[in-house]
């Protein structure tokens, strides 16, 4: 008896641990976000940019440092005496740029600066990713509520359904209200089959976007929240802190550093060289010494390179500009919509919700009447349409509210706040 009893307690056990175990995740937005940091492909590609970038930047920034090779030469003739003194050599040789005279030090400069507007192209990157993980996680929540509230209704009109039906048997309802208390349902079922299967890819973009596996089952914790819009002025602010302005503003910063770097090249280019080491007429006659050498090299005449350089510097700094220019005025109208919009959505929504208990109730009071023949089937099939549609535009009316939100969040510099907004 207690082996049976301890085998029975066993195998509970093992069925909690499996079903804790395989039990599908529930993930808030900062959940959704948090994985999206992580395991985006998009992110993983703005970081194999920035790193590109930087890798320049560190190439352009070393060749400043002095410059310490090797080389060696074996010269071999039947005449040993109209060699060259150091013919047969062995030597290190140390060569440094100097300042100010070498584009090399501006380059550098600008290439850091790029390395900066990558830096900001890197966050831009990220925070569209975590705006698409904020648009999907609405239309999901919205599309669950849109399939429950048919549900919902649908319970109502196949009441409805049971009504008619024996009427129409008994000869007392005509065909029509039998019908088209069927083609509501059947309407009902064809918009729940389409929400369903474009749930199914949002859900599908949402799981591959955080790192899972497409057909990876999780759960989404429903949003109870309804943030506070900031005013104009306050929105105005933030959008300086935009990632993409502040990448194109950095950009034009190092467009000017490259018209510096393009127009040094005309000054003269001073190189202080070093070598030490074995050097002779012969290999059997080289001694060790050293010597120091200051080169001056001035640049007369380049068939106009230099011009086209500077030429191509000024155009990328204007083009710079002007791209900021545009960004700018782009976000400043597309957020005063945006806010606009998200004001008009929580004023809809405001409405919609305090006629819901009137619409349902209307529904039901209809339904009734029609079973006691007080009223016909097109007031009662349209009272419950009514009701339908006042639920699904409520809640695309908060939804939308929070989707202007987000966009709001993506065009300032503020970071989110735990509940993802």
């Amino acid at each position: 008896m207690k082996s049976w009893k301890f085998s029975t307690l066993f195998w509970l056990f093992s069925v909690l641990c499996s079903v804790s175990i395989f039990a599908a995740p529930v993930l808030n937005l900062s959940d959704c976000l948090t994985r999206a940091r992580s395991n985006s492909l998009q992110v993983l590609q703005g970081n194999l940019a920035r790193a590109q970038v930087q890798a320049g930047y560190h190439e352009v920034s070393r060749a400043r440092l002095p410059q310490l090779s090797a080389r060696g030469t074996y010269d071999k003739s039947d005449d040993p005496a109209t060699q060259l003194p150091d013919a047969n050599n062995a030597l290190l040789h140390l060569e440094q740029s100097l300042q100010p005279f070498s584009p090399a030090w501006i380059e550098a400069r600008q290439k850091k600066t790029e390395l900066a507007a990558a830096e900001f192209s890197r966050v831009q990157t990220l925070r569209d990713v975590e705006l698409r993980i904020r648009q999907l996680y609405l239309a999901i929540l919205e599309g669950q509520e849109t399939v429950v509230n048919i549900n919902l209704v649908e319970e109502q009109l196949k009441k409805l359904l049971t009504a008619v039906l024996p009427r129409y048997t008994m000869g007392r309802a005509p065909p029509f209200d039998l019908v088209k208390v069927k083609v509501a349902i059947a309407e009902l079922e064809r918009s729940r089959s389409l929400e369903e299967a474009h749930l199914r890819g949002e859900r599908s973009e949402l799981a591959q976007t955080m790192g899972l596996d497409a057909l990876s089952g999780y759960d989404l914790v429903a949003m109870n929240v309804t943030p506070t819009l900031p005013a104009e002025d306050e929105l105005l602010r933030s959008l300086e802190f935009n990632p993409n302005l502040r990448s194109l503003k950095t950009e034009a910063d190092a467009a000017r550093l490259g018209i510096r770097a393009a127009r040094y090249a005309r000054l003269p280019s001073l190189v202080g060289a070093a070598e030490y080491g074995y050097s002779g007429r012969t290999a059997a006659s080289t001694a060790l010494g050293w010597d120091a050498s200051l080169g001056l090299r001035l640049n007369l005449f380049d068939w106009g390179i230099l011009s086209s350089r500077i030429s191509r510097e000024n155009s990328a700094a204007a083009l710079a500009d002007t791209r900021l220019d545009l960004e700018r005025q782009k976000l400043l109208t597309q957020a005063l919509e945006d806010r606009a919009r998200a004001q008009a959505h929580l004023a809809d929504m405001e409405i919609l919700k305090a006629l819901l208990p009137e619409t349902k109730e209307s529904a039901v009071a209809s339904i009734e009447r029609y079973k006691r023949g007080a009223t016909g089937i097109l007031e009662a099939t349209e009272a419950v349409n009514l009701w339908l549609g006042t639920l699904l535009n409520e809640r695309s009316a908060y939804y939308s509210y929070l989707s202007d939100f987000a966009d709001l969040v993506h065009a300032g510099g503020r970071e989110a706040g735990p509940d993802g907004f």
